[in-house]
């Protein structure tokens, strides 16, 4: 459903004669899809998450990461999520 409404809002923009609004909309509509991802695809997220040309600008990494964190499941994907961005857990001898 969410999608389908930010497709929705997305086209809408896109016909309107105000061509500032139109990155701003294309960054929410790429940052709805940390909502979609299946949480059996952590490193998915993680790599949209970091992703900072997905975004043109208008979302930094921190903010995205503090969108991520509203997920209903995030407790579930955090660890994942934070191994694949930061390579928390992985044990290194030097």
């Amino acid at each position: 459903m969410w999608d389908r409404d930010i497709n929705h809002y997305h086209s809408f923009i896109t016909t309107l004669k105000l061509k500032h609004l139109q990155p701003s909309f294309n960054a929410l509509r790429e940052l709805s899809q940390i909502y979609l991802i299946d949480p059996s695809h952590a490193k998915q997220m993680a790599a949209i998450i970091a992703d900072t040309s997905r975004f043109g600008g208008i979302f930094r990494v921190e903010e995205v990461y503090e969108y991520a964190e509203r997920r209903e499941d995030w407790f579930r994907v955090k660890k994942e999520v934070e191994r694949a961005m930061y390579g928390f857990g992985l044990c290194v001898v030097m």
